[in-house]
Formats: structure tokens, C-alpha cells, sequence
């Protein structure tokens, strides 16, 4: 559906092997054939009425936190993972539109303004095969509230063999910033990367335009991958392994910021 509005996420997204999509439509994520036809709603109780919605994201995920995406096909295309948001604890804020036509119109936009409730969100993941979805235990068991890590969930994106669906997540003031590896059968998270700043924040936008912190670059066995830090007060880049596994730090100034990679051989 070509790229995404700003603050919005690409609303059809094609699975790995052309056959199917996964899109959104009126607050619900459906799946269908790739030609559109054999339709089939994932899910049903989004709606304006409850204030739930599916395979999209809330505007502060899109705006703040630079999430382009809320629909993720696993690589074998046998998956699909998906946002839900509950805006109910969050206001409505409306803007006049069309200001410039004979009619102007409305648009309302659940808005959380600063220290106001943010939406709920959750990830699941609907197994084509099995016709059912797994809810991803992203803050593990946790009550969702401004201090939980999972407050926010974002960066989602499947391992290279599709047997993990990778999370990250933090606190509300983002102190704590986890990388997580989900079993998209079990729905249980595991911590891969640990970060914490609890006197401050930490750079947890994983919009690269905005700030590259926190994104995973991975090398071509897709269990490598490179990590950029500040954990010691400076940027610095570490190699670790899916497990977990710091394997080297690549740079450990602590007199200078380690800037962009420009290129890995």
C-alpha cells in the first residue's frame, strides 16, 4: 500500500510467498488470498464503540516512537503478528479539517497529552494453519502501568528462521530498555538485551530517522547482531547473539561518541 502516512502504519501487508495478505479494515485485522478473495476477519471486537483496535497503531506509537509497522508475516508466511491497542483510558482530541471547503469536518484522534494515560497495547500472534491467535505476554504477567517494562512495545520483528518474534519494550519514562525474543506458540518473552538508566532515560526511539538507538543490526547468519549502547555514558556499539550472549564490544570509548556505522564488510 505504498509507504505509510506520518504517524500511521502500512494498513496491507503481502505475505513472504505473494499467496495471502494481512490488513486492517474498520479496527479489525482480516486475511486473504493475495487476489483478495476468501476474506477471513482475525479478529472481531475492534470497534469505535470499544475503543480496541487491531493491526494498527495508536498515534503516539506512529509519531513518537516512529512505528511504521503493526502487521509482521513471519518469513515461512505460516504467521502473522499484529498490534492491539485499548485507547480507552485515553481522551479524545480533535482537529478541524477541510477548514478551506464549504463544509469543514472533524477528525478525532485518541491523543495522550504529557502524563496523561497512554494506550494499552499488546501483540498477538494469529497462526494461519490453526485459524487462531496467540496473545504475546509482553510485560510478563504485569498489570499494565506507567512502570511496568512493556508500557511501551515496539521495534517488532521476526528472527531470520522465524521461531521467535523479537519485542522491544520499556517503562513509561523509559529508565529500562529490553530486547525480547516472544514463542509465538507459547507467547512467553525472554530477555536478550538488558539496558537501564535509571537516573535519566535511555534513547528508545527505534525511528532511525529520528534516533538509530536500540535497533538491531544484524549480520547475515541472523543470529549476530550489533547493538548500540550508552550504558557506560558514551555510544558505543556491542556484538551479541541471540542468546543473549555478549560476544565483544566493537567500541568502548569513554572520551568520545561512537557515531553511525558506515559499513560492515
Amino acid at each position: 500500500s505504498g509507504a505509510a502516512a506520518r504517524g500511521r502504519q502500512a494498513d496491507c501487508v503481502a505475505s513472504p510467498d505473494g499467496k495471502l495478505k494481512a490488513f486492517y479494515r474498520n479496527r479489525n485485522l482480516w486475511v486473504a488470498n493475495f487476489d483478495g478473495t476468501n476474506e477471513k476477519a482475525v479478529t472481531t471486537d475492534g470497534s469505535e464503540k470499544t475503543r480496541v483496535k487491531y493491526g494498527t497503531g495508536s498515534w503516539v506509537y506512529g509519531e513518537e516512537l516512529g512505528q511504521t509497522t503493526a502487521i509482521w508475516w513471519s518469513p515461512d508466511s505460516t504467521k502473522v503478528g499484529y498490534y492491539r491497542f485499548d485507547e480507552g483510558p485515553v481522551k479524545d482530541f480533535y482537529v478541524q479539517m477541510n477548514q478551506t471547503q464549504v463544509q469543514d469536518t472533524i477528525d478525532i484522534e485518541a491523543y495522550p497529552k504529557a502524563g496523561a494515560p497512554n494506550p494499552i497495547a499488546d501483540v498477538l500472534v494469529y497462526d494461519i494453519a490453526g485459524a487462531k491467535s496467540t496473545k504475546i505476554d509482553v510485560r510478563d504477567g504485569k498489570p499494565f502501568d506507567n512502570t511496568v517494562v512493556g508500557h511501551y512495545v515496539y521495534g517488532a520483528q521476526w528472527t531470520k528462521d522465524g521461531s521467535e518474534l523479537l519485542l522491544e519494550r520499556s517503562n513509561r519514562r523509559q529508565q529500562i530498555v529490553e530486547l525480547t525474543a516472544c514463542n509465538p506458540a507459547s507467547g512467553k518473552c525472554r530477555v536478550v538485551v538488558h539496558e537501564e538508566w535509571l537516573t535519566g532515560w535511555l534513547n528508545a526511539g527505534i525511528d532511525a530517522r529520528f534516533n538509530p538507538s536500540f535497533v538491531p543490526r544484524w549480520m547475515s547468519d541472523g543470529k549476530r547482531f550489533i547493538w548500540e549502547s550508552e550504558r557506560n555514558g558514551w555510544k558505543n556499539y556491542y556484538l551479541y547473539d541471540l542468546t543473549g550472549k555478549l560476544i565483544a564490544p566493537l567500541t568502548s570509548s569513554t572520551t568520545y561518541e561512537s557515531a553511525s556505522i558506515i559499513k560492515i564488510d
